[in-house]
């Protein structure tokens, strides 16, 4: 690496990557199984053998150690009828300073059938000073299918003394039920991302955001009543700022700290709140999660 933060590359080569990774699920009574695997370095999925009673769990890695511009990643995730999973990623993406002005680009592609539980698990999401990171995620739902998703940014690498100055973040959102668009979402930061990042109206000094989305049609009390129960667990999280609504059925939280480990100590807990009133699993995420 430079000193610079970006990944060093050969004289006269771009080190950069095309890489994408399908998952195709289907369930078989009370098992789910693997249909196909599509993988393309730097992307490559582990399936680490879950807690009983816990779905079925891959685990996504990125052997190239984080993006860098000109890298374009493909993710997609097809469950069919009835098959629970949680697909999680192995580490935090570092999103390394762009030299030439280019993006590092990321599609996910998330579809659940009827009856299905998905969890889509991420971990930080590092961007570097003068970064550029374009990432858009779709998913598509039955009507009647369960999902968990979410995403945790942290602006710069504060323990390195860096502060977020310039660069791009665009991190962009669409979910579908039954085939129509319910909610769709952007945040978009471009050039002077310091004077955002210090607005008061904007993240007020906040070193990271994280954000999490539900859909759990027939949770006891309805989107309202769970909603309530965010509220009420974010509450006790003083170090954070930290809200939560329902449209269209879709549960949406967002949490701003100025700590990533405050973000993510919130993320966690409402996780847990939501996969065992959502899923009836266990309100804890995977040991492989905290490492």
């Amino acid at each position: 690496m430079s000193p610079d933060g970006s990944r060093a590359a050969p004289a006269g080569r771009r080190q950069t990557a095309v890489g994408r990774l399908g998952l195709t699920l289907r369930g078989d009574g009370p098992v789910t199984r693997l249909v196909d695997l599509d993988q393309a370095a730097p992307l490559r999925a582990l399936f680490p053998h879950p807690v009983p009673g816990e779905p079925l769990t891959a685990c996504v890695t990125n052997t190239a150690g984080g993006l860098v511009a000109g890298d374009v990643l493909g993710l997609s995730v097809t469950l069919g009828g009835g098959a629970r999973a949680m697909v999680m990623a192995q580490a935090a993406e570092k999103v390394y300073r762009s030299g030439t002005g280019a993006e590092a680009k990321v599609t996910v592609r998330l579809a659940a059938g009827p009856e299905s539980w998905l969890e889509w698990l991420p971990r930080e999401t590092i961007v570097f000073d003068r970064a550029r990171l374009r990432r858009e995620t779709a998913l598509d739902l039955d009507p009647t299918a369960r999902m968990l998703t979410g995403e945790i940014l942290v602006l710069g690498r504060r323990a390195h003394g860096e502060v977020l100055s310039r660069g791009l973040i665009r991190d962009a959102w669409r979910v579908s039920i039954g085939a129509h668009l319910v909610w769709a979402d952007a945040l978009h930061l471009e050039g002077d991302l310091a004077r955002a990042r210090l607005a008061p109206a904007g993240f007020a000094g906040a070193e990271a955001l994280a954000t999490l989305i539900a859909r759990l049609p027939g949770v006891a009390g309805g989107e309202a009543a769970l909603t309530d129960d965010i509220r009420t667990r974010l509450e006790t999280h003083d170090t954070v700022r930290a809200g939560s609504t329902t449209i269209n059925g879709i549960v949406i939280s967002r949490i701003l700290s100025h700590t990533a480990e405050a973000a993510r100590d919130a993320f966690a807990d409402v996780w847990g709140l939501l996969r065992q009133a959502g899923g009836g699993y266990a309100a804890t995420l995977p040991r492989l999660w905290s490492i």
